[in-house]
């Protein structure tokens, strides 16, 4: 059998092992301006400009696909184009709570708080 196979039942069972494992992705936009997410997943498919209102908490099913980016656009007004927040990055994570910051010299990111 595949080798892939042995290693995604090994980080599988790490999930489930002693508690279940939550699907549900949380990512909250603690910034006070609107914005979009894309949320990449290491072997699923993407979840493609999300809007989250300011103060708003974006759900999404995100079954048992980990996490490997969130990236965010933050449409602040009086700028042309949308400033892009420093991306969450991960070699595959099943954590399921984040947020969108802003930062004290006025740039954003996306944290797992």
């Amino acid at each position: 059998m595949n080798k892939n196979v042995f290693k995604l039942a090994g980080l599988l069972s790490l999930f489930f092992a002693g508690s279940s494992f939550a699907t549900t992705l949380y990512l909250t936009n603690q910034t006070k301006v609107h914005a979009k997410a894309t949320i990449y997943y290491g072997a699923c498919s993407t979840d493609r400009d999300k809007d989250i209102a300011p103060g708003e908490t974006l759900k999404i099913g995100a079954g048992l696909c980990l996490v490997t980016q969130i990236a965010a656009s933050m449409y602040v007004p009086g700028r042309d184009m949308p400033a892009t927040a420093k991306p969450y990055t991960s070699s595959g994570t099943g954590y399921r709570t984040f947020a969108i910051i802003q930062n004290y010299d006025g740039s954003f990111a996306v944290i797992r708080p």
